[in-house]
């Protein structure tokens, strides 16, 4: 066993919870619920459940809002919230969330990219997987970008991945477009911007040339859950604990749901259930 390790199977267990939005001022009208409440609820199912995880993984936008960067207090909050798992917690840098604060948080068990305070990118091993962080942050912006550096060292680290084990690649953002309308433009602040990562496609070009030992790809950001696959790579998005929008037909409508992933892993296995619970 290891710090990202507790359980002796050969599965590896981890709950993907994103978008979670903790805000100083609990109340949001629109979900009709806090966001605390909304996070406690699927950590009830977690551990109702049984399943016997081996850490959290938090894909970003912990805190804060439109407008509205992370405050300290949400942060210390959602460490709380999380705290009944008693499992460490992966964070990944959203748009709204303060960086510093994040980076503070992560584990020591961690092989950071770089060394700079504001920098989320980090990876882990849990048994045979190896986790990348990238951190694709352009300040508060929806759209992202994944600098020449963390490509790099992605392509690196997956280049050295074994034989008989496996990788997973994290971001808060979405790599590539799909037939979604709503995700390539967005009302954001008053003004027209893209959900979209700006170089989507070469971090696409360097997973897809490693897809041998990619298991899958994990994100957040869109507030919806969905899964596809392009070249071999399959991406899994994870729906908000707060509030959702409907995909196709109609991608404007709200879902009057929450959830988060609930993911197995071994070497050439990857079971995902999107778990959808009534606000």
């Amino acid at each position: 066993m290891s710090y990202w390790r507790s359980g002796s199977s050969e599965w590896i267990y981890f709950l993907q919870c994103t978008d979670t939005h903790l805000r100083v001022s609990a109340e949001d009208t629109q979900a009709r619920q806090s966001p605390q409440q909304g996070l406690s609820k699927i950590v009830q199912y977690a551990l109702d459940s049984g399943l016997p995880l081996d850490f959290v993984l938090h894909t970003g936008d912990v805190a804060g809002a439109l407008g509205e960067l992370g405050q300290p207090s949400s942060y210390d909050e959602c460490d709380q919230l999380l705290a009944p798992l008693k499992k460490p917690v992966a964070y990944v840098a959203g748009n709204h969330d303060d960086p510093r604060e994040l980076r503070r948080r992560i584990p020591t068990a961690v092989e950071w990219f770089s060394d700079d305070p504001s920098s989320v990118a980090y990876s882990f091993q849990s048994g045979e997987i190896r986790f990348f962080v990238l951190d694709a942050r352009i300040g508060e912006a929806p759209h992202s970008r994944i600098s020449e550096g963390q490509l790099d060292w992605l392509h690196a680290g997956l280049g050295a991945i074994a034989k008989n084990g496996a990788a997973v690649v994290v971001t808060h953002y979405q790599v590539l477009p799909i037939d979604i309308p709503r995700w390539h433009c967005v009302d954001y602040d008053g003004a027209p911007s893209s959900m979209l990562m700006e170089n989507g496609e070469a971090l696409h070009a360097v997973l897809s040339r490693h897809r041998a030992v990619v298991a899958g790809v994990f994100h957040g950001h869109i507030h919806s859950s969905q899964a596809f696959t392009v070249d071999g790579v399959t991406y899994h998005a994870a729906p908000s604990t707060i509030d959702n929008v409907c995909n196709l037909p109609d991608d404007r409508a709200v879902d009057d749901t929450i959830g988060a992933n609930l993911v197995g892993i071994r070497p050439g296995s990857l079971l995902v259930r999107h778990l959808r619970l009534a606000r």
